[in-house]
């Protein structure tokens, strides 16, 4: 299954570290993208980056 995460490298909540660069390695067919300046909740900031992720995995799912 196509996984996208999303992850701000500027987050102080969760820093990318902890959460984002742990989880990509156990997900075989997973993408991580770091947004740089972004902080934490980048859906709010950057909905479109969150559009696009879902784009990639539907494609990479045979959906589009």
């Amino acid at each position: 299954m196509p996984v996208e995460i999303i992850h701000g490298d500027a987050d102080t909540i969760v820093p990318m570290h902890i959460h984002a660069e742990e989880l990509i390695k156990d997900i075989p067919n997973g993408a991580l993208t770091r947004l740089p300046g972004m902080g934490h909740m980048p859906h709010h900031a950057d909905p479109q980056a969150v559009v696009d992720a879902i784009d990639r995995a539907a494609a990479r799912a045979g959906l589009r």
